[in-house]
């Protein structure tokens, strides 16, 4: 097995040169030693994720005409306010899938036209979620519980997504 260290930087307000010195001088601290990544170069660059944007482009170009994806042009105060709904009632809150019926060339004339959006993984619904973990082994749970998340900011950078205790990305 090899270890290939990638940074993670597409919060753009927290990422900075310091961390990143400051992950790799933790790393070297620890004694663990990467195969491939920062400051060792390999076929599987580049290493900070931020410079992988058409890598990631290419992917969600491919989500969103395979319907596996869409645009959403909710605002934030929107979807504040959907989730003020959701808590009020004593719900857990999910994205209500407003704009995941809208009509792909159309959402796709918004965004040329320059019209912020974001971009959503569809989520089957009424599934169950099985993942091979090597830790845990067989894992499954519903895709009810997990809701149509964000995997690109309208600045079109990839968002970086937590879903306890799994993570998913892109």
């Amino acid at each position: 097995m090899q270890f290939l260290l990638r940074i993670e930087d597409t919060d753009l307000a927290r990422s900075s040169v310091e961390s990143e010195k400051a992950i790799i001088e933790a790393l070297e601290w620890l004694g663990i030693d990467w195969h491939e990544g920062i400051g060792k170069i390999g076929p599987n660059g580049p290493y900070r994720s931020t410079e992988r944007k058409e890598i990631y482009r290419k992917y969600l170009q491919k989500l969103l005409k395979e319907n596996k994806a869409y645009y959403c042009f909710c605002t934030q105060a929107e979807l504040e306010e959907e989730k003020k709904k959701a808590v009020d009632k004593g719900d857990m809150y999910f994205y209500s899938g407003k704009c995941a019926s809208m009509d792909y060339e159309k959402a796709k004339k918004r965004v040329e036209a320059g019209e912020a959006a974001t971009i959503r993984l569809r989520v089957p619904k009424g599934e169950i979620i099985k993942i091979n973990d090597r830790v845990r082994g067989l894992v499954e749970f519903e895709s009810n519980g997990i809701g149509d998340f964000i995997i690109a900011k309208s600045d079109g950078i990839p968002r970086r997504i937590g879903l306890q205790p799994w993570r998913f990305r892109i």
